[in-house]
């Protein structure tokens, strides 16, 4: 948003409400159990997650420091599109995220606003990528002039 000198600072206010972030993971099958304990983040305002996968009933825990895990379990061979089902399926028994998946992609969205660490592949093969970031309330140009103080005539020459 773009302040004019014609706007009161008030008028920048707008849409500040808090805004989850969305994660898109889009999964690879499993070859010969090859995603066995492989794993990926995806993360909340308050907590950080890896979520890894146990195939056919192998492989450990992989116990990321300061992240809570979520196990997902699927069988040798799985498609993309099964492992992302059974991954959305897994995320979604959590309690603070919402996950879907269509095809290989799973769709995953935290249940309240805020600031988080973006998502990434660790070593699972998977594509990761924040379609939309998260934000507290009054994020943007009016939080700034309030916590900044910057007056209005700032505010014009900046622009």
């Amino acid at each position: 948003m773009t302040y004019k000198p014609s706007q009161s600072v008030d008028a920048l206010i707008t849409d500040n409400a808090l805004q989850p972030e969305v994660t898109l993971v889009t999964c690879v099958a499993d070859v010969a159990s090859d995603l066995a304990a492989k794993y990926f983040k995806v993360n909340s305002p308050t907590v950080n997650y890896y979520v890894w996968y146990k195939v056919s009933g192998s492989g450990a825990d992989p116990a990321v420091a300061a992240h809570t895990g979520i196990e997902v379990d699927i069988v040798t061979g799985n498609s993309a599109t099964l492992v992302a089902t059974a991954t959305a399926a897994a995320i979604e028994a959590v309690s603070g995220l919402t996950a879907s998946s269509v095809g290989a992609v799973v769709r995953v969205q935290n249940d309240v606003g805020g600031n988080a660490l973006n998502g990434s592949n660790v070593n699972a093969g998977f594509t990761v990528v924040v379609s939309q970031q998260g934000h507290p309330a009054n994020f943007g140009p009016a939080s700034l002039v309030d916590s900044y103080k910057v007056e209005p005539d700032l505010i014009a020459a900046l622009t």
